[in-house]
């Protein structure tokens, strides 16, 4: 039997007829169970899609070196987009309503939607726009729309697992445990 102990509100009393081990559920009664996922082991399982963070951006720290120069071209591109009515209404009239989304430092996947964004345009009509509006200093050369690519070929499965599996609304361990994506 799995489950986790009700206690009862404004009562330490644990409804020790609901579990297997009532050691074990005793010590888990006192933690805040919508806080910490265990497993029958009592062993805290630790969050899939935080875990999968985490490791993308060591990964990515430790690249910075490399990528610095194509990704923060993209940044700009970006940030002028979001800031710049002028800009804007030229990027629409060339690209129609799209959009390169800005990252933000919480999720590591949305450097993915933001780098993937720029590489899905026309890169010959991008830099069209950029030398006409004065922004030649953004157009990405061969060798960073190479590390770009790259680095969105790399982490395709780091994306595709994390978007798997952060649903909040429905159960994803299971997910975790029996997707050949997420083990290899």
């Amino acid at each position: 039997m799995f489950f986790l102990p009700r206690v009862d509100e404004g009562s330490e009393q644990l409804h020790e007829s609901l579990v297997d081990d009532t050691d074990l559920w005793q010590y888990l009664a006192q933690q805040d169970p919508k806080k910490t996922a265990f497993s029958e082991t009592g062993s805290r399982i630790a969050c899939f899609c935080h875990s999968l963070q985490l490791v993308v951006c060591g990964g990515l720290e430790k690249s910075t070196a490399v990528l610095r120069p194509a990704t923060g071209k993209v940044s700009k591109l970006a940030r002028l987009l979001h800031h710049s009515q002028l800009f804007r209404a030229a990027f629409e009239e060339q690209f129609g309503a799209r959009s390169i989304p800005s990252t933000t430092d919480i999720r590591w996947n949305s450097m993915y939607c933001h780098l993937q964004s720029v590489i899905d345009i026309d890169q010959a009509k991008l830099a069209e726009l950029l030398r006409s509006t004065s922004h030649e200093n953004l157009i990405l050369i061969s060798k960073e729309l190479a590390v770009v690519q790259e680095i969105l070929d790399t982490l395709h499965p780091f994306a595709e697992a994390t978007d798997i599996t952060q649903g909040d609304q429905v159960v994803t361990i299971s997910v975790v445990v029996g997707l050949p994506t997420l083990l290899s």
